[in-house]
């Protein structure tokens, strides 16, 4: 979609597909841990790294959605953030 169509709404729609996909799957994951459908070993340390490692990608998409509005071209080099946002997260949240 992104190469056939020019301007910000495409970059939205593939976006909001990935940052919506990473809270689905941020929502089951929290689900299962809930629900004791995971592994005894799993502790709530790991529940809470995995659930920041789901996370990390939607955030960086959610914000090109709205770097989108102003200019398609920034949201998507926006996306090479996560190349960085698994350092930087680590830094802020440790």
């Amino acid at each position: 979609m992104i190469g056939d169509f020019s301007g910000g709404v495409p970059v939205i729609v593939y976006a909001g597909t990935i940052t919506l996909t990473s809270i689905v799957l941020t929502v089951l994951w929290r689900y299962a841990w809930t629900s004791d459908l995971l592994d005894a070993t799993i502790d709530r340390d790991k529940v809470r790294e995995v659930t920041y490692d789901i996370l990390t990608p939607a955030s960086v998409f959610a914000g090109s959605m709205l770097i989108a509005l102003v200019n398609a071209q920034w949201a998507m080099y926006s996306w090479f953030l996560l190349f960085f946002a698994d350092s930087i997260r680590e830094r802020l949240i440790g």
